[in-house]
C-alpha cells in the first residue's frame, strides 16, 4: 500500500533501477536496504528529478514528494579521488 515505482538512471555508469520504495521512509533509508539486492551503494549519490529541475532532498520520507504513477529521477555520482 505504501509502495512507489522508481525508474533511477545513473548518469556516469548510465546504469538503470527499477525499484519498489516504500514512501514512509526516505530515499536514504530505502537505498540502505536496497543495497544488498543490488550490490551498489547508493547512499551518496545526488537525486536529480529532470522534470521540475531539481535536486530533491534525500532524509525527506518520499510521501512528503507527493509523486504519481512511475517515476523517473537521474542519479548523479560523485568519484572520490584517490590520494
Amino acid at each position: 500500500m505504501h509502495k512507489i515505482y522508481f525508474r533511477f538512471k545513473d548518469v556516469v555508469s548510465k546504469k538503470v533501477y527499477e525499484v519498489c520504495l516504500d514512501e514512509r521512509l526516505s530515499f536514504n533509508a530505502n537505498f540502505a536496504m536496497l543495497e544488498p539486492f543490488i550490490g551498489v551503494d547508493l547512499r551518496d549519490v545526488k537525486i536529480y528529478d529532470p522534470y521540475k529541475k531539481v535536486f530533491l532532498d534525500k532524509e525527506e520520507p518520499l510521501s512528503t514528494f507527493e509523486f504519481e504513477g512511475f517515476i523517473f529521477l537521474e542519479l548523479f555520482s560523485f568519484l572520490k579521488k584517490e590520494t
